[in-house]
């Protein structure tokens, strides 16, 4: 009975860290989606793209990640269009 107390202890412990974390990087991708943005809105494409796909690279697990990828997506296509 006590071994299966501290390891409940153990599991719960390590799984409100994992929350926590997770929570903690949905936090910080969305304040630095803020600034991609910015960066998109300049009119500097060359440099939106790379932010972005840098971006995605860190955060694609978030939900910030999944609007960084559909917003790289959308510069791909208006390249193409202008190609």
């Amino acid at each position: 009975m006590t071994i299966a107390g501290v390891v409940l202890i153990v599991a719960l412990g390590v799984f409100t860290y994992v929350r926590r974390v997770g929570s903690q990087k949905d936090q910080l991708a969305a304040r630095e989606l803020v600034t991609v943005r910015s960066t998109m809105a300049s009119g500097n494409q060359q440099l939106a793209k790379s932010d972005l796909q840098k971006f995605v690279q860190r955060f694609g697990g978030t939900a910030s990640g999944d609007v960084a990828r559909l917003m790289l997506g959308q510069t791909q296509l208006e390249d193409r269009a202008q190609s």
